[in-house]
């Protein structure tokens, strides 16, 4: 997080960006260590929620993701836009990091 006072950066654990910030943290970060190990697997509906509120994922995007994310059956194009969404998630994430965080 960055103080907005002094502009410094403190890291912070889930207690304080739940408390601060109202995100469901722990949920999200669930979502990225799961998509790291795999990136075959879905995020949730907090970590597509959260991408689209900052802008790294389109409405679109978010909407696909959400129809297909418990599908056990997909067509062929379905899966690698699955990951691209991903990918594209965790390297948004990357960046966070670096940068502080202002939602879209």
């Amino acid at each position: 997080m960055r103080n907005k006072t002094n502009g410094t950066f403190a890291t912070v654990g889930n207690c304080c960006v739940k408390k601060f910030l109202g995100l469901p943290s722990d949920l999200i970060f669930e979502a990225i260590k799961r998509v790291r190990a795999d990136g075959n697997k879905s995020l949730n509906a907090e970590a597509l929620e959260y991408a689209r509120r900052m802008g790294w994922i389109n409405d679109l995007e978010a909407d696909f993701f959400l129809r297909i994310m418990c599908k056990r059956v997909m067509t062929d194009k379905q899966p690698a836009k699955k990951r691209q969404i991903n990918a594209k998630f965790l390297l948004q994430m990357r960046h966070a990091r670096t940068r502080p965080a202002t939602p879209a």
